[in-house]
């Protein structure tokens, strides 16, 4: 009968299946550090660019703003305008009024006399 000797079996098979092991792991801790040095340069690159426009957007709010303040300054100035002129009208109403009644006290209450 033959002697099989299990360890000159066992030996090179555990060897060629670790062997496969790392040699796959290394490729596939290669790929993953590929990728995520990639994906650290697209994310640099992606917050480069969103700094760029908040800048952009604060420029905007501010030009916005400085819109709004002057138009609101522009509305008071008109509104005051209106203010005044209707106030110099009120004004001339008023003096006018009062002039027809006290000539129509004069007259003694008589509106043709106008």
């Amino acid at each position: 009968m033959v002697e099989i000797d299990f360890v000159s079996i066992v030996v090179p098979v555990a060897l060629t299946i670790a062997f496969s092991i790392i040699v796959m792991g290394a490729k596939k801790l290669g790929k993953t550090s590929e990728g995520t040095l990639s994906g650290t340069i697209k994310l640099e690159h992606v917050s480069s660019e969103l700094g760029e426009l908040e800048k952009r957007i604060d420029k905007s709010f501010d030009k916005l703003e400085n819109l709004i303040i002057t138009k609101e300054k522009e509305q008071r100035s008109s509104l005051e305008r209106v203010w005044e002129r209707l106030d110099i009208l009120t004004r001339g109403h008023e003096l006018n009024t009062y002039r027809i009644d006290s000539i129509e006290r004069k007259n003694g209450g008589d509106k043709s006399a106008i």
